[in-house]
C-alpha cells in the first residue's frame, strides 16, 4: 500500500508541476498507412554520459528495434486517465467520438506520439515494486517493448526524425532532482543533457530537433528553459515572478505555447520562440488549464482544463482553435478519472 501511495503521488506530483475546443461538427479523416518493419533483438550495455564528458555504467536491456518506412499521420489525440493506481491511456479522435482504452496495465503516462503518429512513447510503472520504464507502444502490431528501465522516468517526446527519446528522470537514488536525458530508439546511448540540482522536466523538440524547449526550477519560481539537442546553450525564455510550466513548440516552430499562472488562475499562453515580445492569453478564462499541444497542421490546441468541472480538482481534455476560440471538453464521459498528458 505504501508503494502505491509513492507512486500515486509521484504522478500527482508532475501533474502539480503542470500548473498549467474544436467544433463538434469536425469529421475526422482516416488516413491509409504503409510501414514496414524489422525488428532486431539485441541486449545494450548502456552507458550515460553527461555533457560533461563523464560516462558510467547503467543497466542492461533487451530491446526491439523497428525501422519505418512509408507512413501517414492519423489525427488522433492520446492521453492518461488515471484512478487510484490505474493509469489507462486512451485514444479518440479530435471532437472525442470513437474513444477507446489503448494501453492497460500498471499505471501508465506521459504518452507522446512520433511525427509519423505511427508510434507511442510513454511511462509505465508497477504498483508493486514502485519501479518505472519507458516503453514504445506500435500502433500497428499493437504491441509494447521495454526501451529503458529508470526509477521514475517522466515526460518522454520524440525527436522530429523519430531516432531519439528525450525524458526527465528522478535520480535513481530517490532524491527529489530530476534532470533531462536523451536516449535513443533501440536503448542505446543514452545521454544525460542537464546536471544541476534543480528539478528539470516537460522536455520538448522544435520542429528542426535542432532546441529543447523544458521547464526548470534552477532560478527559483518554475520557468521556462531552450539549450540545444546536446545541452549546450541553456537559455532562459522568459524572466518574471510567476510560474511558466510545459512548454511545447507549434509546428512552425515559430512560437512556443504554455500554460502560466500570471493571470491568477493558469491559462494557456503562447509566445514567441524567443521569447521576445508580449505572451498572449489563449484560454482566457478563470479555469486552470495545462499541459497544451497543437494539432499536427497548428490549427487546433488540446489541454486539460477544469472548465466547468464541478470538482475543480478533477481534469478532462479540452480543444479549442488556435485562437482561443470553440472550447469544449471532448472527454466528459469519463467518470471519477483525473485525465492530463494530450498528444496530438
Amino acid at each position: 500500500m505504501k508503494k502505491i501511495l509513492f507512486i500515486v503521488l509521484a504522478a500527482t506530483f508532475m501533474i502539480t508541476l503542470s500548473l498549467a475546443g474544436c467544433d463538434k461538427s469536425l469529421t475526422t479523416t482516416k488516413v491509409s498507412k504503409t510501414e514496414t518493419t524489422e525488428t532486431v533483438s539485441t541486449e545494450t550495455a548502456i552507458e550515460v554520459t553527461d555533457t560533461t564528458g563523464t560516462t558510467a555504467a547503467e543497466t542492461t536491456t533487451s530491446i526491439s528495434s523497428t525501422t519505418e518506412a512509408t507512413t501517414a499521420v492519423a489525427p488522433e489525440i492520446i492521453f492518461s486517465s488515471l484512478s487510484g493506481d490505474k493509469g489507462i491511456i486512451y485514444i479518440c479522435n479530435p471532437d472525442g467520438s470513437n474513444l477507446q482504452k489503448l494501453i492497460e496495465g500498471g499505471i501508465n503516462t506521459s504518452p507522446s506520439w512520433n511525427s509519423q503518429h505511427s508510434k507511442i512513447v510513454f511511462n509505465s510503472t508497477d504498483p508493486a515494486s514502485g519501479i518505472g520504464g519507458l516503453y514504445i507502444y506500435d500502433i500497428q502490431t499493437k504491441s509494447k517493448t521495454l526501451l529503458l528501465n529508470r526509477f521514475s522516468p517522466r515526460d518522454p517526446s520524440f525527436s522530429p526524425d523519430g531516432n531519439t527519446i528525450v525524458f526527465a528522470d528522478f535520480v535513481q537514488d530517490g532524491s527529489e532532482n530530476a534532470e533531462i536525458y536523451t536516449v535513443d530508439i533501440d536503448g542505446s546511448n543514452l545521454t544525460r543533457l542537464t546536471v544541476n540540482p534543480a528539478r528539470d522536466y516537460f522536455p520538448k523538440y522544435s520542429p528542426d530537433g535542432k532546441t529543447i524547449v523544458f521547464s526548470s526550477e534552477r532560478d527559483g519560481n518554475i520557468q521556462l528553459y531552450t539549450m540545444d539537442s546536446n545541452g549546450e546553450n541553456v537559455k532562459r525564455l522568459m524572466n518574471n515572478k510567476f510560474t511558466d510550466n510545459v512548454g511545447s513548440f507549434s509546428p512552425d516552430g515559430l512560437s512556443i505555447i504554455f500554460n502560466s499562472d500570471r493571470g491568477g488562475s493558469s491559462n494557456i499562453y503562447s509566445v514567441s520562440s524567443d521569447g521576445t515580445g508580449e505572451a498572449k492569453n489563449i484560454t482566457n478564462n478563470s479555469a486552470d488549464n495545462y499541459e497544451a499541444c497543437c494539432s499536427p497542421d497548428g490549427a487546433m490546441i488540446v489541454y486539460r482544463s477544469n472548465k466547468g468541472l464541478s470538482d475543480n480538482m478533477s481534469y478532462d481534455i479540452f480543444v479549442m482553435s488556435i485562437d482561443g476560440s470553440n472550447q469544449i471538453d471532448i472527454t466528459p464521459n469519463l467518470k471519477d478519472t483525473n485525465e492530463f498528458n494530450p498528444s496530438w
